[in-house]
């Protein structure tokens, strides 16, 4: 962000999942109250943008190494800068190098740690940290739908590409 924008934020439900052949889904959407989920104020002094489906799928290939598919889709809400500004906010190329290319670099250190013996300064290896945290989200999958009768509700969605998403609202559990 520059002083002449402000910066943008966002409220957003990621599912991550691995599937049977190794591959890893990352899917991301933007929340709203009009969707039926929870909805969150705006922070002060940042304009709310909106992410649309998008996500990644990593597969693995034969003899090591992977082939990722991704899929940026973003509102930004151009409208809210100078004109000066407003193509560095509508132009793919440019969100690209922000977003994802940071994503990239961070999925190649996640494949430097995988494949070398890395231990952090505090004595945990983030390859064994990562299956512990794959281990929780599966978890927290099957949980979410596995408990529709337990006041668990669709979001409603665009189409039928559109990731499922159960959602419980209900005061308990917020």
């Amino acid at each position: 962000p520059t002083t002449l924008a402000s910066a943008r934020d966002f409220w957003t439900l990621r599912y991550t999942s691995v599937l049977e052949d190794g591959s890893l889904v990352v899917c991301e959407r933007s929340l709203s109250g009009t969707q039926g989920g929870p909805s969150m104020p705006p922070v002060p002094h940042f304009v709310r943008a909106e992410m649309l489906p998008s996500g990644y799928l990593i597969r693995p290939c034969e003899g090591g190494g992977s082939i990722i598919h991704i899929v940026d889709h973003m509102d930004l809400e151009p409208w809210s800068v100078p004109e000066v500004l407003r193509p560095l906010y509508e132009s793919s190329t440019v969100l690209a190098q922000k977003t994802t290319m940071a994503a990239l670099r961070h999925l190649r250190q996640i494949a430097q740690e995988i494949s070398c013996d890395v231990v952090l300064g505090w004595g945990r290896q983030p390859a064994a940290l990562r299956t512990f945290s794959q281990r929780l989200s599966k978890g927290f999958n099957e949980a979410v739908n596995g408990f529709t009768d337990d006041g668990w509700s669709l979001m409603g969605s665009d189409g039928m590409d559109d990731v499922t998403v159960l959602i419980n609202s209900s005061p308990s559990k917020l």
